[in-house]
């Protein structure tokens, strides 16, 4: 999990949002309004909705090309719940909250990692099993 989330408000420019996403070498923002995360913008939805139409960046703001709602999950949510989350809603990023509070963003490929390891784990303890049965 990616920790701290870095976090831009709706009134800040797509091209802010581009120079903090080159400089911190991440592939996403979560939008806030009030502190309180709303949305999130990837580098897709810049290239899609601003580069492609030749909008100028400094002039759209976060919050006309953020995704919404933002979709999360709990820091007590299951790793297969959350990958059903992320394939049932076509995305790679997920937010993970704590009461209302926004603790880190997990990727598609950490969770599937995740999910490997565990499963390589599991088959370790079969096969220790039947060794010593």
């Amino acid at each position: 999990m990616v920790t701290p989330v870095i976090t831009l408000e709706v009134n800040d420019s797509v091209f802010e949002a581009s120079r903090v996403m080159t400089e911190k070498h991440i592939g996403s923002i979560v939008v806030t309004e009030n502190k309180k995360p709303v949305g999130i913008v990837t580098g897709r939805d810049i290239l899609k909705k601003v580069v492609l139409l030749r909008l100028d960046p400094t002039k759209v703001k976060l919050g006309e090309v953020m995704s919404k709602p933002l979709l999360s999950v709990d820091v007590n949510t299951s790793i297969l719940k959350a990958i059903k989350v992320l394939k049932k809603n076509k995305i790679k990023r997920l937010p993970v909250m704590e009461d209302d509070i926004l603790k880190g963003i997990i990727t598609d490929k950490e969770l599937f990692d995740a999910m490997a390891l565990h499963t390589l784990t599991s088959f370790k303890l079969l096969l220790r099993r039947e060794k010593l049965g």
